[in-house]
């Protein structure tokens, strides 16, 4: 569902706040956010657990979104988060190398990424040596407890960008890539 069909459906009180939300935030609908209202209930129950706090910092947060996006193949979260992952200062080859999960040009960020491609394919087995590594990096049990309710969150939000084959929202990833939105995400 895109932005476009909203109109045709029931939404309930709870989504029509959120629509009103987000046209006064960012000006627009996000197309995942419209496709979320086929539920009365999801967006109520979602974004806040999208919008809690974190210890990990916002590149770190868009580095794992990123990793995670792009071994499930969502191309709406990749195209989207690489545009909030430049907005945090990244350039296109340190991008490609996170969504490549090798990263070059940051020893404690490739750990950090590396954990989470560990998590996200064994979730039940994972490499202890990878988390042993995680930990030598200086990141804490706190950190580790978060970046699993940041990949926890990037499944929910791949899976209904896969499964609704939503399209990416290019009008306004055009205005991130002119900075428009800047203010709003850092």
């Amino acid at each position: 569902m895109t932005v476009d069909d909203i109109q045709h459906i029931d939404m309930g009180d709870e989504n029509r706040y959120y629509l009103r939300y987000f046209i006064d935030k960012l000006g627009y609908i996000p197309n995942l956010i419209a496709s979320m209202m086929h539920s009365k209930n999801a967006l109520a129950g979602y974004y806040p657990f999208h919008e809690r706090r974190s210890s990990l910092s916002k590149l770190e947060i868009e580095a794992i979104t990123l990793s995670v996006s792009s071994a499930h193949k969502a191309n709406y979260c990749i195209d989207l988060h690489t545009m909030i992952t430049r907005l945090v200062g990244l350039n296109d080859q340190q991008i490609e190398e996170i969504k490549l999960g090798e990263v070059t040009f940051d020893h404690r960020l490739d750990i950090m990424i590396k954990l989470a491609a560990d998590l996200v394919h064994r979730p039940t087995s994972m490499d202890p040596a990878r988390l042993e590594s995680f930990f030598e990096c200086g990141f804490t049990k706190e950190h580790l407890v978060d970046m699993v309710l940041v990949i926890g969150d990037c499944i929910m939000t791949n899976i209904t960008g896969n499964i609704f084959n939503i399209p990416a929202d290019i009008a306004q990833l055009n205005d991130f890539k002119n900075n428009r939105y800047e203010r709003q995400i850092i």
